[in-house]
């Protein structure tokens, strides 16, 4: 078995390009769909045409065979590999000289006989979940691919955060990918995130953002532990762009991560945030998750004492937070807790925030656009749930 070398690699991009308008696209997005774990209903998979040739068989087989068939694979893995094969069979008999890339039906087939984990035990299985980010089709870049460990089966448990990366944290990923990168809004500040879970939003402001320092915290250390790991895999580690550690919503910066960050004078120009506003509308979700910080109502009026803590030192921090509109009564109690409108906040008299009295919030809400995702790109996001992103920066009372 032999995997394809640069120059093949170039030769069948250069094929692609001239025979196959709009097939390294297909490529490509087949690529990013399999790796970020979609279920098959959600996979776009590449034409007939493209499935003939040989070769591709060999590129998809590269991607396709990590980790090997003896460790686990994800029920996803199973099923996708399974229409793969198929297609390729069905393409091929069309063919003029068919021919199948052996290794890449084995392959398949050693998956099949694997015996498939119960669900419980399936879903607290981890799994190398790779996000790339949106831009121009290249079969041959794997440069801006972001690799978690996550365990994808798991819908919800106690404890769950830092597990999976849920769905406003790919909303949010994909506008900055698209927007604040190609602006380079990152380059040179100082991010801070917010119950980080996985880690996905740090990860790609270091990466890929050229910030100058990127803070993750959860408050769950065993987020943290797999946050530094994934730091390691990314090839972050050392670099001395991202640290990460637990801190607790409302509780004071000092001895924490984020005042070792500030010890240095230099306020964050950035702090972002996902799922940090959601709750569920499923009352029997709703009794495993209540543990958690991040869907806990009653957490709110500490995450807003967080911000105002933060914008006391620089009132021209930016804060942007994404929500999954889950529960209308909990984004509703976000924006009560704030203040009294979503055009003027001003922080609740029942918080200590340490902030002058005529300090208050000035704030945006505007729905996150999400598309059908076969007219996705990257971040995939099968959600159908609205996600809100609220953008909160300082203000003065009076002010419009």
């Amino acid at each position: 078995m032999e995997e394809l070398s640069q120059e093949e690699l170039k030769a069948l991009q250069v094929r692609v390009r001239r025979d196959h308008p709009g097939g390294e696209q297909e490529l490509v997005i087949f690529r990013r769909q399999y790796l970020q774990k979609l279920d098959l209903k959600h996979i776009t998979f590449p034409s007939r045409e493209l499935l003939q040739i040989y070769d591709i068989q060999r590129w998809i087989h590269s991607f396709i065979c990590s980790p090997p068939a003896d460790e686990y694979h994800p029920k996803s893995d199973h099923d996708i590999l399974n229409e793969l094969v198929k297609r390729i069979e069905e393409a091929v008999s069309d063919a003029e000289e068919p021919d199948i890339y052996d290794p890449l039906v084995e392959f398949a087939a050693e998956l099949c006989i694997q015996q498939r984990r119960p669900l419980t035990e399936a879903a607290q299985c981890d799994v190398w979940v790779s996000y790339e980010c949106p831009g121009p089709a290249d079969m041959l870049d794997n440069s801006r691919r972001i690799k978690l460990l996550e365990k994808p089966q798991l819908l919800a448990a106690i404890g769950c955060t830092g597990y999976r990366t849920w769905q406003a944290a790919l909303a949010l990923a994909n506008k900055i990918a698209t927007e604040w990168l190609p602006e380079e809004k990152l380059k040179g500040k100082r991010v801070l995130e917010l119950g980080a879970g996985t880690g996905l939003l740090s990860l790609l402001c270091a990466k890929e953002g050229d910030a100058q320092l990127v803070v993750g915290t959860d408050g769950a250390l065993d987020a943290i532990e797999r946050l530094k790991l994934a730091d390691y895999v990314n090839g972050l580690c050392g670099l001395k762009k991202s640290t990460y550690g637990v801190y607790w919503w409302g509780e004071s910066f000092e001895g924490t991560v984020v005042g070792e960050a500030l010890d240095d004078g230099r306020p964050f120009d950035f702090v972002i945030a996902s799922d940090v506003v959601s709750s569920i509308s499923d009352p029997v979700l709703l009794l495993v998750l209540i543990s958690q910080q991040t869907y806990d109502p009653p957490s709110l009026p500490s995450l807003v004492k967080t911000f105002s803590m933060l914008l006391a030192i620089n009132p021209a921090t930016v804060i942007v937070v994404s929500a999954t509109y889950r529960n209308q009564n909990t984004f509703d109690d976000f924006i009560r807790v704030c203040g009294e409108s979503c055009s003027d906040l001003t922080f609740c008299s029942c918080i200590d925030t340490s902030v002058p009295d005529e300090y208050n919030l000035a704030t945006e809400v505007i729905e996150l656009e999400i598309t059908p995702v076969k007219e996705q790109q990257s971040f995939f996001n099968v959600n159908t749930e609205k996600i809100m992103m609220v953008t909160i920066t300082s203000g003065q009372k009076g002010s419009a």
